[in-house]
């Protein structure tokens, strides 16, 4: 058998031991056994007195969090400090501030990690700690850097007028909101601009939330000196009305997304009938139409209208139609006598096609189809609420600063990499597309339940956490000061619309039951 060979060169050119660290940040960090210290320790001599060169003999070990502070005994009784596994500022390990810093920015939350440190058996800090470490030094890192983003994102709007996009996204699913936070996007870069974090305090409810998080980021930009030309949002009825009482000379355009999820949405539930099973057919191809109205309208409301009317036309197999307006027939190109046998067309007269039509010709729709006619659509808006259930998942529950901060977070890394450039296949690959070509991915979809295409972008860059990690120990090192506070005083313990009772009381009530 062939002996082992060593891992490293010989010939390598091996580092001093005396280097100093650069960065604390970007210095490698290890995950040592007990056993190993133990081994390597064997291997030193006593240092405690001067020529004393005695056989360490004990080891005792303590820790702070993370920190391991080895004492050792030698052969002759001395007794010394020999070893600790991390920097130091003061008495605050900074090992500790970087795994809190390392749970926040990764987007996770302490209970997993600690359950991750527990199943290694490794040596973490505290609940306390982490928390005191995020309030003392990540949250003003954060904050700082976000501030410095969103001031360079609201500089370039300046320079023309912008069209944003606006939505709000509850931190919970269901009726049970807490927070609502309610987001701005320049649709031109499309990057986060503003946000605001509403935690509902009685009298308010959270459907109240978003109309004050909207006005909110509105006044912050117009003050800010953007010149606002077009905002867009769904179809809150709150939102509407400031825009029309207080926002008049704002054009105000409705998600063309969000307008056809709605239609498709009341299709759907007309389909569940047993009249109306055959319009499940048609769901996604309406959906559609609307878009394409919107699209090729020229930003004319009437011819919008007249396009959207149209479709019952088509759904009947009738693609040429008496009228005295522009627009009398279907733009496709002729069907073939097999796309015709294939599809299934509605009847004229049919309960399927009167109730399409009462969903098609609703005044209100009608009267809404006229706010999409310069097409804009939130799509980015919503890939970077996907980002945000990363930082902020709808499943715990966050204080007021953890929300505003996980949200930063979430803006940041949008904002980061908005601009990232469709991968390109780099060798060959085993589905055999050429090496240049543009990377896409086959995958099933739930929602369609067909397949569908997607396309794969470059990897994120994840540049913006240094920063924060480099400002989170300035601050520790006081090198940094930041405008940070806390906003939790602000607002009440908990969202309860009644009185606390007598908590022995209640106990006693609800053993009773039992």
């Amino acid at each position: 058998m062939e002996q082992s060979q060593h891992l490293l060169d010989p010939d390598e050119e091996f580092a001093e031991l005396s280097q100093d660290c650069v960065s604390h940040v970007h210095e490698e960090k290890y995950l040592v056994f007990d056993c190993t210290i133990r081994k390597l320790i064997s291997l030193v001599l006593c240092q405690a007195k001067p020529n004393c060169n005695g056989k360490l003999m004990g080891i005792k070990k303590s820790t702070i969090g993370s920190l391991l502070v080895v004492t050792v005994k030698c052969q002759f009784g001395h007794i010394q400090k020999l070893w600790e596994s991390q920097p130091k500022h003061g008495q605050k390990p900074i090992g500790n501030v970087l795994i809190s810093s390392a749970v926040l920015l990764s987007g996770s939350s302490f209970s997993k990690v600690c359950d991750l440190f527990n199943i290694l058996k490794c040596k973490s800090i505290g609940k306390t700690s982490h928390y005191e470490n995020q309030k003392n030094y990540l949250f003003p890192a954060i904050d700082r850097q976000w501030k410095i983003e969103q001031d360079s994102v609201i500089e370039n709007m300046k320079k023309t007028s912008v069209c944003i996009a606006g939505d709000g996204q509850s931190d919970s699913p269901g009726f049970s909101a807490k927070y609502c936070v309610y987001s701005l996007m320049d649709l031109a870069s499309r990057k986060i601009c503003s946000f605001t974090v509403e935690q509902v305090a009685p009298p308010l409810t959270s459907v109240a939330l978003e109309k004050i998080g909207f006005e909110k980021n509105i006044e912050y930009l117009l003050e800010a000196g953007v010149d606002i030309h077009i905002i867009v949002t769904d179809r809150h009825t709150s939102v509407r009305k400031i825009m029309r009482e207080k926002y008049s000379h704002i054009e105000h355009q409705f998600d063309v997304w969000h307008l056809a999820k709605s239609v498709g949405n009341k299709i759907i539930t007309a389909s569940k009938s047993r009249t109306g099973a055959i319009l499940a057919e048609w769901v996604q191809a309406i959906k559609n139409h609307m878009w394409w109205s919107a699209r090729t309208c020229g930003e004319d409301a009437d011819e919008l209208v007249t396009r959207w009317k149209s479709l019952l036309y088509h759904i009947t197999n009738v693609h040429e139609w008496p009228t005295n307006e522009n627009y009398k027939a279907c733009l496709h190109l002729p069907l073939s006598p097999e796309q015709i046998k294939k599809k299934k067309w509605l009847i004229s007269d049919s309960p399927a096609m009167d109730t399409l039509k009462c969903i098609v010709l609703n005044k209100a729709l009608l009267r809404d189809l006229k706010q999409i006619t310069c097409f804009c659509h939130t799509g980015d808006l919503e890939v970077y609420h996907s980002v945000c259930l990363k930082y902020r998942t709808k499943r715990l529950h966050f204080y007021i600063d953890g929300m505003v901060a996980r949200t930063q977070l979430a803006a940041l890394d949008h904002n980061r990499n908005v601009e990232r450039l469709q991968a390109m296949v780099r060798n060959s690959t085993t589905y055999g597309d050429p090496v240049g070509t543009l990377r896409h991915r086959v995958e099933f979809s739930k929602a369609r339940k067909d397949w569908v295409v997607k396309n794969l972008y470059e990897p994120t860059s994840q540049d913006f956490v240094m920063d924060i990690l480099e400002d989170v120990l300035r601050i520790m090192h006081k090198e940094l000061a930041t405008s940070w506070e806390s906003q939790r005083s602000s607002y009440p313990p908990n969202i309860a619309t009644i009185p606390k009772p007598d908590r022995h009381e209640l106990i006693r009530e609800h053993q009773s039951r039992f």
